[in-house]
């Protein structure tokens, strides 16, 4: 997303799907915006959801066996993580001034 905005931010100036604000605080200090993006601390704009998507196709092996055969076994915690999102949310890294919150538990 980052080297995109810098390649089309020439072309486009100032849009909502360019990630204009992590480009400049990459360029202004690239060293702490990539631990920060390392430690996901902060993502890149459009790109928060990869850590999710990325422990969802981790987890798929170990859960597969289990749904097929007991079903009823992840039901529970499934509704669970559903009735306390709001809360744990309350708990994942975030940045002040990000454009778009996102909650992997949501």
């Amino acid at each position: 997303m980052l080297v995109a905005s810098f390649l089309l931010r020439p072309f486009f100036g100032h849009t909502p799907n360019l990630a204009l604000h992590d480009l400049d605080s990459l360029i202004a200090e690239p060293v702490a915006s990539v631990a920060q993006i390392l430690t996901f601390e902060r993502q890149p704009y459009l790109a928060a959801v990869l850590p999710m998507y990325t422990l969802f196709a981790l987890a798929v092996p170990l859960m597969l066996p289990l749904a097929r055969s007991k079903p009823w076994v992840l039901l529970g915690p499934s509704i669970a993580l559903w009735a306390f999102a709001p809360q744990i949310g309350e708990y994942m890294p975030s940045v002040d001034d990000n454009l778009w919150d996102f909650n992997p538990a949501a």
